[in-house]
């Protein structure tokens, strides 16, 4: 209830938050504000298309508790300098900072830190939401595209009985996983399998980041 407070039920590394937290967006939002002025001034043209921003709901508990960073404004602090972690380096250097500062990470962090490296690997692989049960996984693309459609439906036939397409354009990865670490474990694999299917050039930049 005390992390409910801190940041509202809007879900941690998304646009739909509601409490406290909404305002560690602020420095973010005057920085791609300058970027559309410049473009303006410049006489370029604003894309009217909002960045999305990847829905996870994975049915565990990832937060920074109380009891191992105390002071409020330095966890609020941490929470937008993870919203602002692009890629697999600067992650690695948070955890060790983290480690440093505040001694060995409980589970919740190590989690919220896998977390962030999943939403990452969203963006790339342009998945809007994700929702992870005991019986598998239900995704969606942003806009209902997956940059190597044909690539992806090879993928799912493929994979009868397994993998199906929804008439919504959902995909679902039909498995049974009784517990969180075998559905993260999953969840892994599904998105390693998904980047393969990537073209070579957004495959090479993923590894270069």
């Amino acid at each position: 209830s005390y992390d409910l407070d801190i940041r509202g039920p809007g879900n941690l590394l998304g646009a739909e938050q509601s409490g406290h937290i909404r305002e560690v967006g602020f420095e973010l939002y005057n920085h791609m504000l300058r970027e559309a002025i410049d473009e303006l001034q410049s006489g370029g043209q604003i894309s009217t298309e909002e960045p999305f921003t990847p829905v996870l709901n994975l049915g565990l508990s990832y937060r920074i508790p109380e009891e191992y960073v105390p002071d409020l404004n330095t966890r609020m602090s941490l929470y937008r300098r993870l919203s602002n972690l692009h890629d697999v380096a600067e992650v690695a250097e948070f955890r060790d900072e983290m480690a440093d500062r505040f001694g060995p990470m409980p589970g919740d962090v190590d989690a919220l830190l896998a977390v962030v490296g999943i939403r990452n690997r969203c963006r790339v692989l342009n998945l809007e939401k994700i929702d992870v049960g005991e019986k598998g996984v239900l995704f969606s693309f942003h806009h209902d595209r997956f940059p190597n459609p044909e690539g992806l439906l090879h993928y799912i036939l493929k994979n009868p009985g397994i993998m199906s397409l929804r008439p919504d354009q959902k995909v679902v990865l039909h498995r049974r996983w009784p517990d969180a670490k075998t559905r993260m474990k999953g969840l892994e694999n599904l998105l390693a399998d998904l980047e393969k299917l990537l073209p070579p050039a957004q495959t090479a930049s993923k590894v270069a980041s």
